[in-house]
């Protein structure tokens, strides 16, 4: 009886800070969102330990640069987190948000009728560039793992990513792979965040310098249909936090790595890139991700 009438309360608490939120101009409440991460990164003293640890192994550097950059990283995250909430509202504006860099990679790639597969990282804020590209008329189908309906939190992400970002959704826990092939033979273009943990399901290979269990779908998918694996990074302007950058990268394949003949050999590739973005923009990474989790609690339980 208590449980329930705590989990009403704070059901009725968090609405109306959505609502507050949503009513701010925007600028303030993405501000209001930094504000939020700091308080975060003020309470969430056992993971900021682990995550400064990390960074410490992953970058080589000090304590003291470790500490500003995971610090800077939970203050980006909670602006990313008021972006997410007010998606439906800045959609007519977006344009004056967002930049885009090197669209006709995009464009090249799809003329080949294969679909494309869009290599994303937990960067800046990656929600933004479905939404926007969803904008510009792209067809975009995105793989995602369901979260905890706590509060009703999965009902309002996905009507976000469906309704507000137009996307579609494929959820990665079935993974049918009939709705991946369809998607790519449609000519979608696939998004896929390939910086998440894969736990058993993955294969090893080192990210940054430590083991990490990778998901191989993307280079399964290329395999198969032959569609091109374009790496895309979506970061938030450091002069002018509400404003973002999409930039596009070459192709991902290389003779030279036998890219989609060795597994191995291609998701390190894929890594290699993601880790020269978290190099060149370490603040805005989502270093909370746990994402050499499975493999160090692996290396734990032999000790």
């Amino acid at each position: 009886m208590l449980k329930n009438i705590l989990n009403c309360a704070a059901k009725f608490l968090l609405g109306l800070l959505i609502k507050l939120i949503r009513i701010l101009p925007h600028k303030l409440a993405v501000k209001f969102g930094g504000l939020i991460g700091r308080l975060i990164w003020l309470v969430s003293w056992k993971k900021v330990d682990t995550c400064e640890s990390r960074c410490v192994k992953a970058l080589g550097v000090g304590v003291s640069i470790a500490r500003e950059i995971i610090f800077k990283s939970f203050i980006n995250l909670g602006r990313s987190i008021i972006e997410f909430l007010r998606l439906d509202l800045i959609k007519n504006n977006l344009d004056n948000l967002v930049e885009i860099e090197n669209l006709e990679i995009l464009d090249e790639a799809l003329s080949r009728n294969k679909g494309v597969i869009l290599m994303l990282a937990h960067m800046g804020n990656w929600e933004l560039c479905g939404e926007f590209m969803t904008l510009k008329g792209y067809k975009l189908a995105a793989i995602y793992k369901p979260q905890n309906n706590n509060l009703g939190a999965e009902d309002f992400i996905k009507s976000q990513r469906e309704n507000s970002a137009g996307l579609d959704l494929i959820e990665a826990h079935s993974l049918n792979l009939r709705e991946i092939f369809r998607a790519l033979n449609q000519n979608k273009v696939l998004c896929v965040l390939q910086d998440l943990d894969a736990r058993k399901r993955g294969v090893d290979v080192n990210f940054m310098g430590m083991p990490a269990s990778c998901y191989d779908g993307i280079i399964r998918i290329y395999n198969k249909l032959g569609s091109p694996i374009l790496p895309v990074l979506c970061i938030r302007d450091e002069k002018n936090f509400i404003k973002h950058k999409i930039i596009f990268e070459d192709e991902i394949i290389s003779d030279k790595n036998n890219f989609g003949q060795d597994i191995n050999n291609s998701l390190e590739l894929c890594n290699n890139i993601i880790a020269e973005w978290i190099r060149k923009y370490p603040e805005q990474w989502m270093w909370n991700l746990d994402r050499w989790e499975s493999k160090l609690r692996v290396k734990n339980s032999k000790k």
